[in-house]
């Protein structure tokens, strides 16, 4: 697929997803944006080079969520019908978010700006936020009559806790970059020259690691969300089995014994 609405690219380990309609604040509810964001988040879960995933905004915003004035005119999906309306949540909005949540790459989210309702989320089932003082979230649906329609119910309790979440779900008020960081949602707040530069360096050092087991271990902590810890422990007994065997780990074993510098790991 051709993307007219997104930029996509990996280099040295690093792939990025960026949105590129700054002309709609990068809002994901249209169905060409929802479809080539959900092709992307396939074709980097496929690519073997990819280590790392950064997710960013081009122009003003990271991502404004929904389109608002197509929910007021009824357009693109927006539908007072219920069961279609349902559909097209599923299809052309939640689809995202799924294809997110199911990519089993380290991802890293660039808040230079807005990322409203839909964007917080986005922005939330990152493993790792990176703002400027500059950036806002807002988990807007409230102030709509709405509740949140991309998960942020189940989201922002599990990071940042019941009562910062309940604040934000219940408020629908807006944040900065530095308070999203005192929250938890952002684990640094950065001037803005100093953003990509800071999440290329968090990229760098994550796609220098074993990229099976940084995939294992984002893997571990997904189902630690939902399992018991002697379930989490079986599942690193098998997992700790495999990566055993692979190639990387004695790359990394010898280094270590022989204090030798970090070996270039090929993912066998």
């Amino acid at each position: 697929m051709s993307y007219k609405n997104i930029k996509y690219g990996v280099e040295d380990g690093i792939a990025e997803i960026r949105f590129d309609r700054d002309d709609i604040f990068n809002t994901m509810s249209r169905r060409d944006m929802a479809e080539e964001v959900v092709d992307a988040f396939g074709r980097v879960e496929r690519d073997r080079d990819a280590r790392v995933l950064i997710l960013s905004g081009e122009g003003r915003a990271f991502s404004a969520g929904g389109n608002l004035k197509d929910l007021d005119a009824g357009e693109d999906g927006f539908t007072p019908e219920p069961i279609e309306h349902r559909r097209h949540y599923f299809e052309q909005i939640q689809i995202i978010l799924r294809a997110q949540y199911a990519c089993s790459l380290p991802m890293i989210a660039a808040v230079h700006g807005p990322a409203i309702g839909g964007g917080t989320d986005m922005a939330a089932l990152c493993d790792i936020v990176i703002a400027t003082p500059k950036a806002v979230f807002c988990e807007m649906f409230v102030n709509l009559g709405l509740i949140p329609g991309t998960g942020g119910a189940w989201l922002m309790p599990r990071r940042i806790g019941w009562q910062a979440a309940a604040d934000l779900l219940l408020t629908g008020r807006k944040i900065g970059g530095q308070e999203a960081f005192e929250l938890g949602l952002a684990y640094k707040c950065v001037e803005p020259d100093q953003l990509m530069p800071t999440v290329r360096d968090y990229a760098k050092m994550i796609a220098s690691r074993p990229p099976n087991a940084t995939r294992f271990i984002k893997t571990l902590m997904k189902q630690g969300l939902h399992q018991t810890y002697t379930d989490v422990l079986d599942n690193c007994a098998t997992m700790q089995a495999v990566l055993q065997t692979t190639d990387d780990h004695k790359k990394a074993l010898t280094a270590a014994l022989n204090k030798a510098p970090t070996p270039e790991y090929s993912g066998h």
